[in-house]
């Protein structure tokens, strides 16, 4: 360093500027200013790595970093910010069309796949990967909304531990006709119901209660919501862009007593075997 200073600073120069992809010692750069401090050169700089990664990374030569690396904090910026604008704008129409934050909310909604293009008509998996399925918005939480996927007939033990469910029955689904099922479908899915009831409601109060399977749909994920719906379902219809490898739901379980007692997310190995594997139909059914 000190050979080259002196190589160079015979020149009449005003200003050195010396730089190299490198990490220079404390010994190195004291050599380097004597030298160019003896040769009175006014203005002496000695860029070393360190330093261009800092000039690399100021806003001023972003258009160097982008060139040359591939780097760009202003567009990775403008990026961000242009998806906080539109996880914000999707949270205020959720908001005027499903409801507000402060409050809980029941109201049916159908969720669609966004990038589905039979609806209304079923695809042949439509029974292991729907892409359309009835659900139940319930509210928001810091980063989307809530939809309840699942409802189960449930009981809940005095030690508020124990716990068992009706794991083939989802009470999630249209309160009026659901136009994908047939007259008998439906009949029998009531009578189902009823039966299950029955042994539901002969259970102690105090132990009766709802497991729901929460799901957790983030703004960034709803690509629209149409609150008006359509001749099919007149519910409100939200767009979800799923992942198409892998659509695994960000879920919540709770399970909620009739008299207000709660279990998040219950343990398996505390379930245990209260209801029947099938129920028997009610006095009065018509089947």
């Amino acid at each position: 360093m000190r050979d080259y200073a002196k190589e160079v600073a015979r020149a009449p120069l005003y200003g050195l500027i010396f730089a190299a992809p490198c990490n220079f010692s404390k010994k190195a750069r004291d050599a380097f200013l004597t030298v160019v401090r003896r040769e009175h050169v006014q203005e002496a700089h000695l860029w070393g790595r360190a330093e261009l990664e800092d000039m690399l990374f100021q806003p001023k030569n972003d258009h160097l970093l982008f060139a040359y690396f591939g780097l760009s904090f202003v567009i990775r910026r403008r990026s961000l910010q242009t998806q906080i604008r539109s996880k914000l704008s999707m949270k205020r129409k959720a908001i005027r069309i499903l409801g507000d934050i402060q409050r809980q909310h029941f109201k049916e909604i159908l969720i669609r796949d966004a990038n589905d293009t039979s609806y209304p008509y079923k695809h042949k998996d439509f029974d292991k990967q729907p892409n359309w399925f009835h659900s139940v918005f319930t509210g928001h939480y810091y980063g989307g909304i809530m939809c309840v996927l699942k409802r189960h007939f449930a009981y809940l033990g005095d030690d508020h531990k124990k716990w068992d469910f009706v794991a083939d029955f989802n009470d999630v689904g249209p309160s009026s006709e659901d136009p994908w099922r047939t007259e008998e479908q439906r009949r029998q899915e009531r009578a189902r119901r009823g039966s299950i009831w029955s042994f539901w409601n002969s259970l102690p109060e105090k132990n009766r209660g709802w497991l729901e399977v929460i799901w957790l749909v983030a703004y960034e994920s709803i690509v629209e919501i149409d609150g008006e719906g359509d001749e099919m379902v007149g519910h409100p219809h939200v767009y979800v862009a799923f992942d198409p490898v892998d659509r695994t739901f960000n879920t919540l379980a709770c399970l909620e007593a009739n008299q207000g007692a709660k279990l998040y997310n219950p343990e398996r190995e505390d379930r245990v075997e209260l209801f029947p594997k099938e129920f028997p139909l009610p006095k009065g059914s018509d089947d």
